[in-house]
């Protein structure tokens, strides 16, 4: 994420893949690739200025939220699979750790969703799941993120 045309390429990218998962039963091989992917994103974005944080932000969250609907959608199959349980699980948890911070800094005078979405995942907790998730799906519908989905 070293500059924005960087930026931009990961963040469609994450879309894709997110879009290519969707159109599978699961689960997904690719969130096998996605975990990893996502941790370095998080590290990456950790290193950039307030102002490119909140741009990313803005296009990053939507995705993000998608990436837990995925893990939604393939839930019975892949918390019976022990790769893929482990691969989503480490992905719900990046995504919603990246949504807090991502949250934080494009709306930072409002309050955040106290979501568990990574424990839930683990604990097999569908409906906790699904809750915590609508609460994201939530914020993201509104201002400012709703002009970039």
């Amino acid at each position: 994420m070293k500059n924005s045309v960087s930026r931009d390429v990961q963040v469609k990218v994450l879309k894709a893949v997110t879009l290519a998962m969707e159109k599978q039963q699961g689960p997904s091989d690719l969130m096998q690739a996605t975990y990893p992917a996502l941790m370095l994103i998080l590290n990456q974005y950790l290193t950039l200025d307030p102002a490119n944080r909140e741009t990313v932000g803005k296009s990053l969250a939507p995705v993000l939220c998608d990436l837990c609907t995925v893990a939604a959608a393939h839930w019975g199959n892949a918390q019976v699979d022990d790769a893929a349980r482990k691969s989503y699980g480490g992905a719900v948890h990046i995504s919603e750790n990246l949504l807090k911070l991502i949250d934080a800094r494009v709306r930072p005078d409002q309050a955040r969703p106290r979501t568990q979405l990574g424990p839930a995942w683990r604990n097999g907790d569908k409906n906790r799941f699904e809750r915590d998730h609508n609460k994201w799906r939530e914020v993201l519908l509104g201002s400012p993120y709703v002009n970039k989905r």
